[in-house]
């Protein structure tokens, strides 16, 4: 005699299915339609990268400023281009390791912050921003 998990087993295995369209296609229900993209406004993205940056760096490499700028990635998909700003010879304080933790504390930060855009950062001192032209304050 069957067993009633037996029973259950078939006719669920023989039940017709319909799938809807969303997984047809691959996608999960949490596609891009249930998530929208949020932007932080410029002012609160360098609120957040500046206190996720101090947070790592500290005194130790002269934090000045932050500044950043929508722009796109490589594959044109939305991005922020971050600049952190330095004191002069503050590169020079930086590990390697403590460079990567602000990196990746950073963007958790701006995770947290709901910000969905890829944050694409960069070190500066203000001497290097002068010669590059680029003095945003």
């Amino acid at each position: 005699m069957p067993t009633i998990e037996t029973i259950l087993r078939v006719r669920l295995s023989a039940a017709p299915r319909h799938q809807p369209d969303w997984i047809a296609t691959g996608l999960s229900w949490r596609g891009a339609a249930c998530y929208p993209t949020v932007m932080l406004e410029p002012a609160k993205v360098n609120d957040v990268v500046k206190k996720a940056a101090f947070a790592v760096l500290k005194r130790r490499a002269g934090l000045r400023r932050v500044f950043s700028e929508p722009t796109s990635d490589s594959q044109g998909h939305e991005a922020l281009h971050i600049t952190i700003v330095l004191e002069p010879g503050g590169a020079d304080k930086i590990s390697g390791d403590m460079a990567l933790d602000t990196l990746v504390g950073v963007e958790r930060a701006l995770r947290g912050a709901s910000e969905d855009r890829l944050p694409i950062i960069d070190f500066a001192t203000e001497d290097e921003l002068e010669s590059s032209g680029e003095t945003e304050s």
